[in-house]
């Protein structure tokens, strides 16, 4: 039901709380002290502020959805894609609207280019656990999924779009690409000049990427900032399934 699945969402919350407090416990005596956990949160806002706070999460959740519709074709379709992205969100501490819609971009962009849809996922789960060992911002993951996705336009990776845009957020990303396509830098640049760069490389390059983080990973995803993207993943979640309970009645 609404309710169960609200209630849920809120001791996922104040879970997420009690698990930020025991990595960082002078921090979050003072978050503790603002939040009193969900309620006290919703108690303290005044109602128009809280219910304009409400629709607009909706109204993202919505916006991801129909994006998810037009990629897969289908509801069903769109809501296996949306808990691929929640899953990832929580493994990896991720913002789930920012990257629900990061995802729904670079899937959009990818199905045009012949990858499989195991690739698909493979290459974003990538570079979202890179960026979580990076410490990047949900801005710039996003840049990193576009500049993949400009080049899935093109059918072909540039020298422009690789090591411009997505190599200036991605540390070591040409001798990355290097490997995964079994050449030298040098060869590399080569072929890049003669554009022979395709996008079969990119599941390696995933490949390479998942190795080069794999280390860093555990402390990353039990890290102060992805405990802190669960806690509030949990509330805007809540405020979703609140928001979808609005739109039905007004519908």
């Amino acid at each position: 039901t609404l309710e169960a699945r609200i209630g849920a969402n809120i001791s996922e919350f104040e879970r997420q709380l009690g698990r930020l407090s025991r990595i960082t416990e002078d921090n979050t005596r003072r978050a503790s002290a603002s939040f009193g956990g969900l309620k006290t949160a919703i108690a303290g806002l005044g109602m128009g502020f809280l219910l304009k706070d409400i629709v607009e999460t909706g109204m993202k959740f919505e916006g991801l959805s129909n994006t998810l519709k037009a990629v897969t074709g289908s509801s069903t379709g769109a809501a296996k894609e949306m808990e691929f992205v929640r899953s990832e969100a929580q493994r990896l501490g991720l913002e789930l609207i920012s990257a629900g819609q990061g995802y729904a971009k670079f899937s959009a962009s990818a199905k045009t280019s012949g990858l499989a849809a195991a690739d698909i996922k493979k290459i974003f789960s990538a570079v979202a656990e890179t960026s979580t060992v990076l410490g990047l911002s949900a801005e710039e993951t996003s840049g990193s999924l576009f500049a993949l996705s400009q080049m899935m336009n093109k059918g072909k990776i540039t020298a422009e779009d690789y090591t411009v845009q997505f190599g200036e957020r991605i540390p070591g990303a040409l001798s990355l690409l290097a490997k995964a396509a079994g050449k030298s830098t040098a060869d590399l640049t080569k072929m890049f000049e003669q554009g022979k760069v395709g996008l079969d490389l990119l599941p390696k390059l995933a490949d390479e990427l998942r190795k080069t983080s794999a280390a860093g990973l555990p402390d990353a995803i039990n890290g102060t900032r992805a405990s802190l993207n669960r806690l509030n993943n949990a509330l805007t979640e809540a405020k979703g399934i609140i928001a979808s309970g609005f739109m039905k009645q007004l519908a």
